[in-house]
């Protein structure tokens, strides 16, 4: 794949294009090892997390991807100065086709507005290919509160939590910086509702996933009307 085209990276002639290119490149490559399918809200909050930490100020947008059969698909995508940067791996497309479809201008980009209700219109394109739907609540809750959601999912889910171990090792290695360790349980010293601050032996986990906390049962009220959206039980490994 050559991450310098159009949507996979930035053009070589882009002052930022070594750096991003490169993690762009990383990234895909962990998807692909650790089977990361059709993740693209979570791969953006990894990649912005990555970013973040070198500078490299991107967005993430959150729309439909468009192609020329009218087909409509879900997506979540970053912008960086205008450039579309799209790194989600998708386990059952042929690689070959989908870097084709992806680079001959067959798809374009509509990012969302006020009413979200049409971006997933795509679902039932989802379906007739096999795709699992998207949760339009489950989306909108994990960009609102990426870090809380990533937590859950990178405990929870043992690829997640593989694919995101892998790159802190990638960005300390190669750019030595650090990005966030949504692995330490230690931390968790915050209400997820109040924002109110306790000892971690102080506040109630959720009994379902395990990993949100909350000062009391009345935090926790107050707070499942998303979080029972991105409620993930752990999984085995």
């Amino acid at each position: 794949m050559d991450f310098t085209k159009h949507p996979f990276g930035l053009p070589a002639s882009n002052p930022k294009a070594n750096i991003v290119n490169t993690i762009l490149k990383e990234n895909y490559l962990c998807q692909k090892e650790n089977r990361i399918s059709n993740a693209c809200g979570i791969v953006s909050i990894v990649l912005k997390l990555c970013f973040d930490a070198v500078d490299v100020p991107v967005s993430i947008k959150y729309g439909i991807l468009k192609f020329i059969n009218k087909m409509r698909l879900p997506h979540v995508w970053l912008d960086f100065q205008g450039h579309i940067l799209d790194n989600t791996f998708m386990v059952y497309q042929d690689e070959d086709t989908f870097i084709k479809i992806k680079t001959m201008g067959v798809c374009e980009y509509e990012e969302g507005t006020g009413n979200t209700e049409h971006l997933f219109l795509g679902d039932q394109d989802n379906r007739r290919l096999g795709i699992p739907d998207h949760n339009k609540n489950e989306f909108q809750v994990l960009l609102k509160r990426p870090e809380s959601t990533m937590t859950i999912a990178v405990r929870n889910m043992p690829h997640i939590g593989a694919y995101y171990h892998r790159m802190r090792e990638i960005m300390d290695r190669q750019f030595k910086v650090s990005i966030k360790n949504f692995f330490d349980r230690s931390a968790d010293t915050k209400c997820w509702a109040c924002d109110g601050e306790k000892p971690t032996e102080e506040l109630k986990k959720c009994s379902v996933c395990k990993v949100a906390c909350y000062c009391d049962k009345t935090c926790q009220k107050k707070d499942w009307k998303e979080h029972k959206h991105v409620c993930w039980k752990p999984e085995s490994a």
